[in-house]
C-alpha cells in the first residue's frame, strides 16, 4: 500500500524507537518526522521527510493514516487536539497530559469518540504479561520501582514512572473503586487503590534514586519488569492494525484508559 503515511511528532529516544518499529512493520510507508532538532525543513532521507514545526507537518499532510506523539509531555494535549480535530488517529506516549490538564483531557477523550487513538502504556505488551495475569488472580498486587531520572525529567514521578504501574493495575485488576490513599512530592509516589470487585493494588515509585529496578509482587510470587524492546513493536503493530483495519486489540490502552490513570494521579495529595 504505497499511499501509507505516518507522522511522528517528537524525535527523541522514544520517537526514534517508534520510527524504527514503523519502518520495520510498514517498510512501504512514508514517515513525516517533526522535531525542533530535525534536519532542515523539507530535507528527506529516502521515504522520510523532516519538519521542525509539527503544526506545519500536520497542515501539509492531512491525509496521514495516523500520528505518533512522542514529544515532551507538555506538548501532548495540544498535539492530540490538533490530530483529533483533523480526524487523524494518534498513538500518544504516556502520560497523555499533566495532572493540571485533567479536565481538558477529559473533554478531548469525549471529542475523540471512536477515532483509533491509543496511549503508550506498552507494559501491557510485556513478555511477562501471562505471569502478571496469573498473579492478579490473587486480587492483590504491589508495584515498586525506582530509577535516577529526576535530572532528566524533573519531579514528575507520577507521569514518568507511576503511570505505567497504575495502568497495569487497572488493566489487570479492573477499574478503580476508590483511592484509599495517595501522596507524592514529585520524586516519590505512594498510593493504595481499591478496585471494583474487591481487588487491591499498592504502589511505591521513586524517580530520584540510584539503582534501577521495577517489579510486581503478589502474596505468592514476584515478577521483575526488565526492559523488553519487543513490547514496543507489539504495541505499534496492534495500533497500526486498529488504524488500518478497525480491529482493536484488547491490550491497547485507549484514551479513556489514559484518563483513568490521570484521575488517580490527580487525586494524589501533594506533600
Amino acid at each position: 500500500m504505497a499511499s501509507l503515511k505516518y507522522l511522528i511528532l517528537g524525535y527523541g529516544s522514544m520517537g526514534r524507537r517508534h520510527a524504527a518499529n514503523l519502518r520495520h512493520l510498514r517498510p512501504e510507508a512514508r514517515l513525516i518526522i517533526s522535531d525542533p532538532l530535525c534536519p532542515a525543513p523539507g530535507a528527506s532521507d529516502g521515504p522520510t521527510l523532516f519538519y521542525r514545526d509539527w503544526d506545519r507537518a500536520l497542515i501539509d499532510h492531512p491525509d496521514a493514516q495516523g500520528a505518533v506523539i512522542s514529544s515532551p509531555t507538555p506538548n501532548h494535549l495540544e498535539q492530540m487536539r490538533a490530530c483529533i480535530n483533523r480526524g487523524i488517529p494518534a498513538l500518544v506516549e504516556k502520560p497523555p497530559c499533566r495532572e493540571s490538564e485533567l479536565e481538558s483531557f477529559r473533554a478531548l477523550v469525549e471529542q475523540a469518540g471512536g477515532l483509533p487513538c491509543a496511549i503508550g502504556f506498552n507494559y501491557r505488551f510485556h513478555s511477562v504479561l501471562p505471569q502478571l495475569h496469573e498473579m492478579a488472580k490473587s486480587g492483590e498486587l504491589y508495584f515498586k520501582a525506582q530509577d535516577d531520572l529526576a535530572e532528566k525529567y524533573g519531579p514528575t514521578v507520577g507521569g514518568t514512572m507511576a503511570s505505567h504501574a497504575l495502568d497495569l493495575a487497572l488493566y489487570l485488576l479492573g477499574p478503580k473503586e476508590s483511592l484509599i490513599s495517595g501522596e507524592t512530592n514529585g520524586y516519590r509516589l505512594q498510593a493504595d487503590v481499591l478496585h471494583r470487585g474487591g481487588g487491591h493494588s499498592k504502589f511505591h515509585q521513586e524517580i530520584n534514586e540510584l539503582g534501577r529496578f521495577s517489579y510486581v509482587r503478589s502474596s505468592q510470587s514476584r515478577v521483575d519488569l526488565f526492559p523488553d524492546e519487543s513490547m514496543y513493536r507489539r504495541e505499534m503493530s496492534a495500533w497500526l492494525t486498529w488504524v488500518e483495519s478497525g480491529v482493536k486489540s484488547s491490550q491497547l490502552a485507549t484514551l479513556a484508559d489514559g484518563l483513568a490513570v490521570m484521575e488517580v494521579l490527580a487525586q494524589c495529595k501533594v506533600s
